[in-house]
């Protein structure tokens, strides 16, 4: 094998000459004209100040960490933007000290898009979902207590965006979370609804995640601007009809508000707020939208005569909450966390400084700040939830897993023996409520931290 001897040794046994002792570097500090980069593919030359100044070796090794923005940087410092968010940009030493200086940078509108496909970004620029968090926006901690039976689960939103697919005749189960079979449907037969849904999209005990999932489905009529949405929807074998326990008695428009449906807890939206299959990859830039989580309601949701458990935009809370919101509560309970509130973590943290380990982390997080995520259900039992897509088209799980290389879900276990689990903790801890979230100031008002989403594409 041959050995090449790197090129900052030689340096270094040249520091000396005729008995005289070289200077060495013993500071760096890094400038720039500007702190951000706010154009599309932009650049900003960065500079590095050694000291001592008449340093032996004034050369600098430039490199960029991309905490949660993506740019690369050349080897005379200039940094070019790739994606949004912050990047730190670091000047080390090649006299061999190690001595190193950095700055951080802002990055944005990098995924800035002339037009959005409602399919893939549905409902008005002033919806709950598509509204950023506003700079007038208060917080109080949430002060969630920490799960005991798994860190993260999912809850799978059933997004079936296929108009021109043939009817599926869905019939009346009323099993819906009780005991029995919600494949099976009543007789006799009460037709709920024939919608396009593809044969293929098979829901069953087999396929869906855990024993009775909350189920919510959202259809695209043919149309191709209502949306339809029922629970507990379940599809178990192809060439089978459906079945269902509850349908949403008011369809919502693809291009509208789009804020209700049948997410049981509060009677928001299905489509709104799930992460979708093409988001949260190494590739897909910022979620640019708010998400949507469960968190449990006997440990974290507070009930009360006047508010009944709930706030806006929520449209009611769960049938037990007089009893179970709150009843196995340890700490001091926090009235504004209620069925409809908007989680965020302040604008006063950066992302940075919770040290989060993994990249998706870093941009669920970044789409907390920025969007915030509203609570919707009740887990039902003691784990925190976060509404995922599962469709025709595929499921979230399965390409975050692809994306990854580990898996969405998250046990006890994991939550402190992995990279991914410690980061959820963390992103879960960090979580405050936006207490001044109303339908006259969505996202607590004033300037929106993210521009609005663009127009549809005609």
């Amino acid at each position: 094998m041959r050995f090449i001897i790197p090129i900052i040794s030689l340096m270094i046994t040249g520091l000396t000459a005729c008995g005289t002792e070289a200077k060495l570097v013993t500071s760096i500090t890094v400038k720039s004209a500007a702190d951000s980069i706010v154009t599309k593919g932009g650049t900003l030359q960065m500079a590095a100040q050694v000291v001592p100044a008449d340093a032996e070796i004034r050369t600098v090794l430039w490199a960029v960490n991309n905490t949660q923005g993506a740019a690369t940087i050349s080897t005379d410092g200039l940094l070019t933007a790739g994606g949004d968010g912050s990047v730190t940009v670091r000047a080390t030493a090649m006299d061999g000290t190690g001595v190193k200086g950095q700055k951080n940078i802002l990055i944005k509108n990098q995924y800035k898009t002339e037009a959005r496909d409602p399919y893939l970004w549905p409902f008005a620029q002033n919806s709950i979902w598509n509204m950023p968090i506003g700079s007038n926006a208060t917080y109080t901690p949430a002060n969630l207590e920490m799960p005991t039976k798994g860190m993260l689960t999912l809850d799978e939103d059933y997004i079936v965006l296929t108009p021109d697919a043939p009817d599926m005749k869905i019939y009346w189960c009323s099993v819906r979370w009780g005991e029995g079979d919600r494949c099976t449907p009543n007789q006799p037969l009460n037709l709920q609804a024939n919608m396009p849904i593809p044969q293929s999209f098979v829901v069953s005990p087999t396929t869906w995640d855990g024993g009775k999932p909350n189920a919510g489905i959202a259809v695209l009529l043919k149309d191709k601007k209502t949306i339809w949405q029922s629970q507990p929807f379940a599809h178990c074998t192809q060439g089978g009809d459906a079945t269902t326990g509850y349908v949403y008695a008011d369809n919502q428009d693809l291009y509208g508000q789009g804020y209700y449906g049948s997410h049981g807890g509060s009677r928001l939206s299905v489509l709104g707020g799930s992460i979708r299959n093409h988001e949260l990859s190494p590739t897909s830039g910022p979620i640019r939208h708010a998400i949507k989580m469960n968190i449990c309601g006997k440990k974290n949701l507070y009930y009360d005569a006047v508010n009944k458990g709930f706030r806006w935009p929520a449209l009611a809370a769960d049938a037990a909450a007089p009893t179970d919101y709150g009843k196995d509560r340890t700490t001091p309970t926090v009235p504004d966390c209620r069925m409809g509130a908007l989680m965020a973590i302040p604008e006063k943290v950066t992302i940075e400084s919770l040290g989060l380990e993994t990249q998706p982390a870093k941009m669920i997080a970044q789409a907390l700040q920025d969007y915030g995520g509203y609570v919707v259900d009740d887990t039902g039992w003691d784990v925190f939830a976060i509404e995922t897509e599962w469709g025709p088209n595929g499921r979230f799980r399965d390409e975050f897993k692809k994306n990854w290389g580990f898996d969405f879900v998250v046990s006890m276990s994991q939550a402190t023996s992995t990279q991914w689990g410690r980061d959820i903790v963390k992103i879960y801890k960090a979580l405050n409520i936006v207490t001044n979230n109303s339908a006259t100031s969505i996202g607590g008002g004033g300037t929106p931290r993210q521009e609005l989403a663009p127009p549809f594409k005609q």
